[in-house]
C-alpha cells in the first residue's frame, strides 16, 4: 500500500475508534443520569407518601380543623 492509503486507513480507524468511545461514554452518562433520576423519584415518593393511620381515607382533614 502506498503511504497515502496507509495514512488514510489509519486515520479512518482512529476516527471510528474515537466515535465508538464517545458513544460508549454517552451511553454510560445516560445510564448514570437515569439512575440519579430514579433515585430522586424514589426518595421523593418516600417523603410524600401519606402515613397510614386510623383516620386516613375517611375524608377528614385534621389540619383544617386545628
Amino acid at each position: 500500500m502506498s503511504y497515502l492509503a496507509q495514512f488514510t486507513t489509519a486515520r479512518q480507524a482512529a476516527r471510528t475508534e474515537d466515535k465508538r468511545q464517545a458513544s460508549q461514554l454517552a451511553e454510560a452518562r445516560r445510564a448514570e443520569r437515569l439512575d440519579v433520576i430514579r433515585e430522586f423519584i424514589q426518595l421523593t415518593q418516600e417523603r410524600h407518601t401519606p402515613r397510614r393511620g386510623p383516620l386516613r381515607g375517611t375524608g377528614l382533614d385534621l389540619r383544617r380543623h386545628a
